[in-house]
């Protein structure tokens, strides 16, 4: 369960079926179905969970803007992701509680 603020994200739902979760509303999906992940906040938080009896396969899309940040709103984590398509430059995950003062163990 996790929400991007820059990257959109879209899925289409090629085998079985589920739910998706999208902020505080869960929605049935199946075969066929097309989901939209805009950027955003909490409120466009997703997840898609196969609750049938047989393997989900869907395809995924991603605008894969090199410079996102990530929140997980379930386990309250942040990361940070510079560079893609195998030139990651920077990828940081960590708690959003450990935030520090901009001037943080810089010289003064």
């Amino acid at each position: 369960f996790h929400c991007h603020h820059v990257n959109e994200e879209m899925f289409l739902i090629l085998e079985g079926s589920g739910v998706v979760r999208i902020g505080e509303r869960e929605h049935a999906i199946r075969k066929g179905d097309v989901i939209a992940a805009p950027a955003g906040g909490r409120a466009s938080a997703h997840q898609i969970i196969n609750t049938g009896t047989e393997t989900m396969r869907y395809l995924s899309v991603s605008t894969r803007v090199p410079v996102d940040a990530c929140e997980y709103p379930d386990s309250g984590k942040v990361s940070i992701v510079a560079g893609n398509g195998g030139s990651t430059k920077l990828w940081k995950m960590f708690r959003a509680e450990t935030t520090v003062d901009y001037y943080d163990r810089e010289k003064k």
